[in-house]
């Protein structure tokens, strides 16, 4: 065997050796950390459902149909706290959102309102003196005396915090998760659909043309109690997409950013495809219309194809239509014109709104994306 080299060289090139190896293995072992603690997520998500007793499904990402018939339209902000250990749920005590639009052109943002109510006993339907948060921002505060900043494609600073869980006036706050059974605005029908109200935002209808809707981690992140914002990760709409960290951007948070796939979509138009007698929903009677007026060149409210003639072709827009409304668009299955009976028993199932960009990524088309802002006020 070769005498073993003694010099400096070697001893050198043995250090190095063992750093690379040392910085390999903390490289893995924080991916590792990353990567469970991103497992793990507080969810937040947009819907055209805002009833609590219907609930909205987990996750979904909605495809809005708009008119320009109508002037406004609503959405709603449900979300859930992080799963703990034993697959509750923690205690969300703090939450700051922005909501930003592709396409200020199609709707501006108008006003916004943090779910707070207080909470009622079940048992005597009285009030019990308890709220999810003693502080929240929405649109009944001014701007300038902290509120959110609402411009025609920005909304900043939706948020929700529980400073102290009691104060000397008796009044109580939980933070989201306890105490559910109390809470008016908590829908579950199920195992994995719990959800909570969070927001009702409302916008104006602009013009024609297509939007895509983005939640954000606000200024001042998410956090549950015992917890730091920088422990917090946060996914938005489809639950495929990877989780953002809550923390502020110097400790490697990623606040104002969005995550893989638009959160909702908005699409305007002149009228509603297959609405023919304009009242904002397709349905049976715009079959009666569309019977009534079969074969007419002259009577063409449902020309749906435009072509000048009421004809199959203006059946097929409605059938495939069957089931919109001005401000939602759904998937449906209809039967033939002789089962009106079925048709209004049919379920609305949301579809799922195209892919995004995340800001970082440079090869993304820059007009769909929401503005960057570099600095948090």
């Amino acid at each position: 065997m070769a005498d073993r080299p003694n010099d400096s060289k070697y001893r050198q090139r043995r250090h190095d050796s063992a750093w690379r190896c040392a910085l390999c293995l903390s490289t893995t072992l924080l991916l590792i950390g990353t990567t469970t603690s991103a497992s793990r997520a507080a969810h937040f998500w947009l819907s055209a459902i805002g009833d609590p007793a219907t609930g909205s499904v987990v996750g979904e990402v909605p495809s809005l149909q708009a008119s320009l018939e109508q002037t406004s339209g609503t959405l709603y902000v449900w979300g859930r706290p992080t799963p703990d250990e034993s697959d509750d749920f923690k205690t969300l005590t703090a939450f700051s959102l922005n909501l930003a639009s592709s396409n200020p052109g199609v709707i501006a943002w108008q006003d916004v309102r943090v779910v707070n109510d207080e909470f009622i006993d079940p048992m005597t339907q009285m009030g019990t003196d308890q709220y999810r948060f003693q502080d929240v921002n929405d649109s009944s505060i001014p701007a300038e005396s902290g509120g959110v900043t609402v411009t025609a494609d920005r909304i900043d600073r939706i948020q929700g915090f529980r400073i102290h869980t009691a104060t000397n006036s008796g009044q109580i706050y939980t933070g989201l998760g306890p105490d559910r059974e109390r809470d008016a605005n908590f829908f579950q029908a199920g195992p994995e659909t719990e959800a909570w109200l969070i927001a009702t935002v409302v916008y104006d209808i602009l013009g024609q043309g297509m939007t895509d809707v983005y939640l954000e981690i606000g200024a001042n992140g998410v956090s549950h109690a015992g917890e730091a914002p920088t422990e917090t990760w946060v996914t938005f709409g489809n639950l495929d997409d990877s989780p953002l960290n809550a923390g502020p951007d110097s400790l490697g948070g990623e606040r104002g950013q969005w995550s893989e796939t638009a959160d909702a979509t908005i699409v305007v138009s002149a009228t509603i495809a297959g609405d023919y007698n304009h009242n904002g929903v397709v349905d049976a009677a715009d079959y009666t219309v569309w019977k009534d007026s079969f074969g007419s060149m002259s009577q063409l409210d449902a020309d749906g194809s435009g072509n000048g003639t009421v004809d199959a072709a203006d059946y097929t827009i409605w059938k495939d239509n069957f089931g919109n409304t001005a401000l939602y668009s759904a998937a449906h299955a209809v039967p033939e014109p002789n089962s009106q009976a079925t048709l209004l028993a049919l379920l609305i199932s949301v579809t799922i709104a195209r892919p995004r960009c995340r800001r970082r990524d440079s090869v993304c088309n820059d007009a769909h994306r929401p503005r960057r802002r570099t600095k948090w006020l």
